[in-house]
């Protein structure tokens, strides 16, 4: 997940998770557990920024320690 800037994708990353990508994977099952990693990021990070939790400083975001 990441800010919104000029560019396509290429705004201040405000958190990521890694998604496995198995052997036997097509793209659409692949795309489907991206999908279920965005789900859980996003209200985690939307979360951070509305309790201030996160500072942007140029093109990096920085998260107060908990």
């Amino acid at each position: 997940m990441h800010f919104v800037d000029a560019g396509v994708d290429s705004g201040p990353i405000i958190g990521q998770q890694t998604v496995p990508v198995l052997d036997d994977d097509t793209a659409e099952t692949l795309h489907v557990r991206i999908q279920a990693a965005e789900h859980d990021l996003y209200p985690r990070c939307v979360a951070a920024i509305a309790r201030g939790d996160t500072t942007v400083q140029g093109r990096r975001v920085l998260w107060r320690k908990q």
